[in-house]
């Protein structure tokens, strides 16, 4: 009998191992058009909590309190939100494409990401999307009528580093 329920329990256990879902291993998508930004296609806005997040994206793991925010960092994902001091809300997210020494997650976004319908990534040149950038020296912002994404390119200008979105 011993046997018969260790069995059941744990074929129980491998069952619900292999079928649920681990938001923290899936890779998140974002994509930022005119219409708006959408996260694996839930659609953001600056009045959601960091509780909202972890359900999709599964748990942070660094927090850090600084002047202009609170910020829950994603490790492994590559991103990092920043919490309003006043409302509570996530106002903002960060992708680091690029890892440097001034990155702040250990490794880089994995992700997809598509702005205004183009695929960007580690290894996207900025100077093929010069049309939907404008550049001073390394500092962009993509041309939305909100300008809600600003980047940084590296210093030799053929790599993203960094995406900062401002959620509106």
């Amino acid at each position: 009998m011993k046997v018969l329920v260790c069995t059941v329990f744990f074929t129980f256990v491998m069952t619900a191992s292999i079928f649920s879902k681990d938001k923290a291993g899936a890779l998140p998508k974002i994509a930022i058009s005119e219409e708006g930004i959408v996260l694996n296609e839930q659609n953001l806005k600056a009045d959601q909590n960091v509780e909202y997040y972890q359900a999709i994206l599964g748990d942070f793991n660094v927090k850090e309190n600084r002047e202009d925010g609170l910020y829950y960092t994603w490790d492994k994902l590559g991103l990092k939100l920043r919490e309003d001091a006043k409302t509570k809300n996530i106002n903002q997210i960060s992708l680091f494409l690029t890892i440097v020494g001034t990155s702040t997650t250990k490794s880089p976004y994995k992700g997809k990401l598509t702005i205004m319908g183009k695929d960007i990534n580690s290894s996207t040149n900025p100077s093929k999307l010069k049309n939907e950038l404008e550049c001073e020296q390394i500092f962009c912002a993509f041309k939305l009528d909100t300008k809600t994404v600003y980047t940084n390119l590296t210093l030799d200008k053929k790599k993203f580093q960094h995406m900062q979105i401002e959620l509106p």
